[in-house]
């Protein structure tokens, strides 16, 4: 019970989301390997997710920061994942149509 305590979700969130601050609005896609703010926060959302599998919001931005490494498959299946949930986010379906374009 103590590790949620102390895991503060909330603030993790918003670490990340200064993380993605730095890494632009668009994947580069000549860049081979992802900077390390967007490695630092792809950490941190995957730690939030694995123990809030609920928290849809984190999954997103997860979702954002894979599609910003180029990592396609991986965005879409954390997307798929976010609408499963709640299928009317609308920064989900958003997000899922600038991939799929």
């Amino acid at each position: 019970m103590s590790f949620y305590i102390h895991l503060n979700a909330d603030f993790l969130i918003s670490l990340a989301q200064e993380y993605l601050v730095h890494c632009g609005s668009k994947p580069d896609p000549q860049q081979v390997t992802p900077s390390k703010h967007l490695v630092k926060a792809i950490r941190l959302l995957e730690n939030i997710t694995k123990q809030n599998t609920g928290m849809t919001n984190a999954q997103l931005l997860l979702a954002k920061a894979r599609w910003l490494s180029n990592d396609t498959s991986q965005s879409l299946s954390e997307l798929h994942n976010c609408l499963q949930k709640d299928p009317n986010l609308i920064e989900a379906n958003i997000l899922a149509a600038l991939i799929n374009s």
